[in-house]
């Protein structure tokens, strides 16, 4: 009879003990909600720019809750494409347009790829960009760090990561990388080269047009003394270089170890021929309308240098 009488107290005993090992009554804790931040969204992750485009948009936009600071790491942005804007700040919803713009004339045949980093206040992201060029004359990117196939005259020629290099200790034994080829008129040649250092006063290097030997040339050369000048210069016959342009304060680095990138076009009007050429990512020529020997034809093309070391990255040649 006491057991019955106790029974009650005995259960709310253990009910407590129970609440008291999982708890009873109370609501579990929950984790505060993470604060508001904003998102970089892209609208693609690819830009093609194929053979033939020159300038795209995108848009960016802040998906998320609150302002986003964003910015393109700038050594991400290759040498042959321009960016704008690269930084900014997007309100929540907002969105901007980016535009892109490749420069075809200072890549290396075939396809060339390269990725644009964006660091914001939030998340990362990145934007691959490919733009392609058709060398039909002549093309070489020396991936295979060796020159096969060129004609390699006075010079130590050795293999590198991805280049060739080339080294004259002697400006009357210049280093030429050449290859026999017919050009068609109009038609440009360019090189991306890089020196390395100079063995004495008188050094230059650059892009060349040559006839059946050597003594009959077109040369469009970095010329680099007190200043860093720009010519082009002509050999006829054996005889003394010529310097058809005027030098041209560089824009150029002046500097060792930086790629530079040299453009020679040459077309034809009425019954003549004249040369113009560029610098890097210029859309304005250096010079333009220069007239040459009418007599010089070309066979051959490539790259020269004289009391320098230099790599080669790329060469191409293509009708205009």
């Amino acid at each position: 009879m006491n057991l019955w009488r106790r029974l009650p107290l005995i259960l709310l005993l253990g009910m407590g003990m129970l609440c008291l090992g999982i708890g009873c009554g109370e609501d579990d804790e929950e984790e505060p909600p993470p604060p508001p931040e904003g998102h970089l969204t892209l609208a693609t992750h690819t830009l093609d720019f194929g053979l033939t485009v020159n300038e795209q948009q995108i848009n960016i936009s802040n998906t998320g809750d609150t302002s986003l600071t964003w910015s393109i790491t700038a050594a991400s942005i290759p040498y042959w494409a321009k960016v704008s804007p690269t930084n900014g700040t997007l309100a929540s919803d907002a969105q901007t347009p980016l535009t892109v713009r490749a420069f075809r004339t200072v890549v290396g045949p075939g396809t060339t790829t390269a990725a644009l980093f964006f660091d914001t206040n939030a998340n990362d992201d990145s934007l691959t960009l490919s733009v392609q060029r058709t060398c039909d004359l002549l093309g070489d990117d020396f991936n295979s760090g060796n020159a096969t196939g060129w004609t390699a005259t006075a010079l130590d020629k050795s293999q590198g990561d991805g280049y060739v290099v080339l080294t004259s200790t002697s400006a009357l034994e210049a280093a030429r990388l050449t290859q026999g080829v017919t050009p068609i008129y109009p038609f440009v040649i360019s090189a991306r080269l890089e020196r390395i250092n100079q063995t004495a006063t008188y050094k230059q290097y650059g892009v060349v047009l040559e006839g059946s030997s050597p003594d009959n040339a077109l040369y469009f050369t970095v010329y680099v003394d007190n200043d860093t000048n720009y010519t082009l210069e002509q050999r006829v016959g054996g005889g003394d270089w010529q310097t058809l342009s005027a030098g041209f304060t560089a824009l150029l680095s002046t500097a060792n170890n930086d790629w530079n990138i040299l453009r020679l076009e040459l077309y034809e009007t009425g019954q003549q021929t004249f040369a113009r050429a560029y610098a890097d990512t210029a859309t304005v020529p250096l010079f333009d309308g220069i007239q040459f020997d009418q007599s010089l034809s070309f066979a051959k093309m490539g790259i020269r240098t004289e009391e320098y070391t230099i790599h080669a990255d790329w060469f191409c040649a293509a009708r205009q």
